[in-house]
C-alpha cells in the first residue's frame, strides 16, 4: 500500500481495466482526478461476429472456457456446474472445452476424472491465440466462474469474455471484478454469484434450451464492444 501511495503522487493518471479496479484504486487513496478507467481494446477485425444456432435438437451444444487454470479463474466450480448441467440436460448432448494451462490443471484433471466427464469436457491446453479465436467460432454459450481467490487476487476485465462477446457468443459468468459491466443479465448473458455452483448450472441447463435467445444475446454483446 505504501508503494502504491508513492506512485499515486508521481503519477499523472492512474489506470484500471474496468470500473471496478478504479474504484478500488480510489479506496486505496488514488485522488479520484488521476484514477481513470481505461477498458482493454479489442481487435473486432480479427474476431468476425457469428449468429449463433442450432439445427436440429440433435445437435450438441458446445460451451466453451478460455484462461489461465489458476484459484481466481475457479475452473474447478466451473467443472463442477457443468457436471450438474449434464444431469439436468440428460436429453441433450452438450460438452465443454477447456482452453488454458496453469497451477491448477492437475485438479481439473481428477475432477474431470472423479466427476466421471471426460466423454463431455475437452482439456485443450495453452493454445495460438489464433487457434482460441478460431474456437470462439465453433462454440454456442461462453463460460467463466471468476471469484476473489483466497488470497485476495481478483479479475480486472476478462479479455477472453470481451472476445467472446465480440464473437457473438452469450456469456455465463459471475458478478465478479469488472464482468458486470459487459455481461448483462438477460441481455447479453447470464450472472450469478461467486460460488454459486447450482445457479451456474441452472443458467448453463436454461440458455441450452433457449437457443433462440442466442442471436439476440450475441447481438447486444456485439455492439456493445463495438461501443
Amino acid at each position: 500500500k505504501k508503494k502504491f501511495q508513492a506512485m499515486f503522487e508521481i503519477a499523472s493518471i492512474v489506470t484500471g481495466p474496468s470500473d471496478h479496479v478504479r474504484n478500488n484504486l480510489i479506496e486505496l487513496g488514488c485522488p479520484r482526478h488521476k484514477a481513470r478507467t481505461l477498458h482493454n481494446g479489442v481487435h473486432l477485425d480479427r474476431i468476425p461476429f457469428k449468429t449463433r444456432i442450432l439445427k436440429t435438437n440433435e445437435d450438441p451444444v458446445r460451451f466453451l472456457f478460455v484462461g489461465r487454470l489458476s484459484p481466481k479463474k475457479d475452473p474447478i466450480t466451473l467443472v463442477r456446474s457443468f457436471a450438474l448441467a449434464v444431469q439436468m440436460l440428460a436429453d441433450r448432448k452438450i460438452s465443454l472445452t477447456l482452453i488454458g494451462d496453469g497451477p491448477l490443471l492437475d485438479q481439473v484433471r481428477r475432477e474431470i476424472d472423479t466427476l466421471k466427464l471426460s466423454g463431455h469436457i475437452r482439456l485443450m491446453g495453452r493454445l495460438p491465440h489464433e487457434k482460441v479465436l478460431s474456437e470462439y467460432q465453433n462454440a454456442h454459450i461462453y463460460v467463466q466462474h471468476s471469484i476473489t481467490a483466497a488470497d485476495g487476487d481478483q479479475e480486472g476485465l476478462p479479455v477472453s469474455i470481451t472476445e467472446a462477446l465480440a464473437s457473438g457468443l452469450p456469456v455465463i459468468s459471475t458478478k465478479h471484478s469488472g464482468i458486470p459491466e459487459v455481461v448483462s443479465h438477460g441481455e447479453n448473458g447470464y450472472l450469478v454469484d461467486e460460488g454459486d455452483t447450482q445457479a451456474m448450472a441452472s443458467f448453463m441447463a436454461e440458455l441450452a434450451r433457449a437457443d433462440e435467445k442466442w442471436p439476440e444475446f450475441g447481438r447486444h454483446g456485439r455492439k456493445l464492444l463495438e461501443e
